[in-house]
């Protein structure tokens, strides 16, 4: 529909296909005091194949190198056009069996914790929270679950220069989006391998620096176990 007096074109209908997925919300046009025009957009989306989404990157040179999955979730977003330093939006998704491509930045954080095997590669779940203010993509919370091993964590991502800087926690394995409580990580920490972890550099070869958590290292003191320092 196109509204002549405020200048406002609106549907409240939007449908597409989405790379084998649907996607569906509202899209409206509108024109501001200064006679500049601006874009409000509200979807949501299913089934998406997150191969296919991700073919146009630099992450799909080879038939080993594909990040796999299907991708659901929400984008809100607005805007003046022209100005993406006006951008303000979130973005919620979950991706469902996901298996890391070789050249993902997720790959390479395997690596550096040394899951070399194949099978290690695979995810039962990702969930991510985020919002978005000019070129800055602000992840509130980023949870990852898999076969061998789960991150939790925050941190951003500059959507223009394609850098990152994110902070996780790696520990044993749990369900994805179930906050763990405090004494349920302390059981997992004493029971398996716990790690921060900082992702910072080009999004497509960051640089992954691993730590011990220091709240580990006083816990399992208390309980008698010597902690060698690294």
């Amino acid at each position: 529909d196109y509204d002549p007096d405020p200048g406002q074109w609106k549907s409240d209908r939007l449908t597409a296909d989405c790379y084998d997925g649907k996607l569906i919300g509202t899209l409206e046009f509108s024109k501001g005091e200064d006679s500049v025009f601006g874009y409000t957009l509200q979807t949501s989306f299913q089934d998406v194949d997150l191969r296919k989404f991700l073919s146009d990157s630099k992450m799909s040179s080879g038939e080993g190198d594909h990040t796999t999955g299907k991708m659901s979730g929400s984008l809100d977003i607005a805007a003046r056009l022209g100005d993406n330093s006006t951008r303000l939006g979130a973005c919620k998704l979950s991706i469902a069996d996901m298996q890391a491509g070789r050249l993902s930045p997720l790959s390479k954080l395997l690596e550096v914790l040394q899951f070399r095997e194949p099978s290690k590669y695979a995810f039962g779940q990702m969930f991510l929270d985020s919002y978005i203010k000019g070129d800055i993509l602000q992840v509130r919370k980023l949870d990852l679950s898999g076969r061998s091993a789960a991150f939790y964590g925050s941190g951003l991502a500059d959507l223009r220069t394609k850098k990152l800087d994110l902070g996780l926690i790696a520990r044993g394995k749990r369900h994805a989006t179930a906050d763990p409580s405090v004494i349920g990580s302390l059981a997992e920490g004493i029971g398996s391998a716990v790690v921060q972890i900082e992702v910072i550099g080009d999004f497509y070869d960051p640089q992954v620096i691993t730590r011990p958590l220091p709240f580990l290292k006083e816990t399992l003191g208390i309980f008698g176990i010597p902690v060698e320092p690294r």
